[in-house]
C-alpha cells in the first residue's frame, strides 16, 4: 500500500510540474503576441501621424 502511496505522490508532482511548464510557456507565447501587436500598433500610429503631418503641410501651402 505504501507503493501504491508513493506511486501516486509522484505521479501528481509529475502532473504539476507538466502543467506548471505548459502554463509558462502559454505565457510566455501570450507575451511575444503582445509584444509584436504593441510594435504594429506603434508603427500604424507613427505612419498615421505622420500623414496627418503631411496632409495640414499640404493645407498651408495650398
Amino acid at each position: 500500500m505504501l507503493w501504491f502511496s508513493i506511486v501516486i505522490s509522484l505521479f501528481k508532482f509529475d502532473t504539476t510540474s507538466y502543467l506548471m511548464e505548459q502554463s509558462e510557456e502559454a505565457t510566455r507565447e501570450a507575451t511575444r503576441s503582445t509584444e509584436a501587436a504593441t510594435q504594429q500598433l506603434t508603427q500604424a500610429t507613427q505612419k498615421s501621424t505622420q500623414a496627418k503631418k503631411r496632409q495640414t503641410r499640404g493645407k498651408k501651402k495650398g
